[in-house]
């Protein structure tokens, strides 16, 4: 008859073991993170003048997205990393408010009624200009979402908008009136009807 020696018991981590834990939290993964979250923050928006170029270098890409996106039945922004209501989180596309929902990028594609191939050209038109996303207002306006930084509460938004009427707070050279506010949206004009905004919030 075979007996079976007992097995030691693990060993539970001691106090020192979980001081040294944290200490590795502290020195390595937090200062890693703030180091990634200072760096977004702290990025520059590109010019007027870049905004200007990037902009008669791909008039026929701006073009045929404010084609595309005026013209969709159902949603009113699309990106590459958010569809209408749907918003994409650790790889899986989600709604913020009810009805609460988690699918695949097929699932979500289906559920707001854009076929896979027109958004892909989407993500392509927005690649080729520099931008993250596409939104429309009901009155017309378009937006192409070029440059994103800092909170919400506190950031710098940079874009290239599309509007039958002229916006308000209009000026020369955006970078300029901006540099030294605390808040501050303003816009330049590009012609017929197309304009760089700058917000500082």
């Amino acid at each position: 008859m075979t007996t079976t020696e007992p097995q030691p018991a693990a060993k539970k981590p001691t106090r020192q073991h979980r001081l040294s834990t944290l200490l590795i939290v502290f020195v390595c993964v937090i200062p890693c993170s703030l180091a990634g979250w200072w760096s977004y923050c702290s990025r520059t928006p590109p010019s007027d003048e870049d905004l200007r170029a990037r902009f008669r270098e791909h008039s026929a890409q701006f073009l045929r997205l404010r084609s595309m996106i005026l013209e969709e039945p159902a949603v009113s922004s699309v990106g590459d990393d958010n569809v209408g209501d749907f918003w994409l989180d650790r790889g899986e596309w989600t709604t913020h408010e009810p009805p609460y929902r988690s699918l695949t990028q097929a699932e979500m594609l289906q559920a707001v009624g854009l076929a896979q191939g027109r958004y892909q050209e989407y993500l392509d038109l927005l690649d080729a200009v520099g931008a993250y996303r596409v939104t429309k207002r009901s009155n017309g306006e378009m937006t192409v979402c070029i440059f994103r930084s800092g909170l919400v509460s506190s950031g710098i938004n940079k874009n290239v908008v599309y509007s039958p009427h002229p916006p308000p707070s209009m000026v020369t050279n955006t970078d300029s009136y901006v540099a030294g506010k605390h808040k501050a949206t303003v816009y330049a004009e590009l012609g017929e009807g197309w304009y760089i905004e700058h917000q500082r919030h």
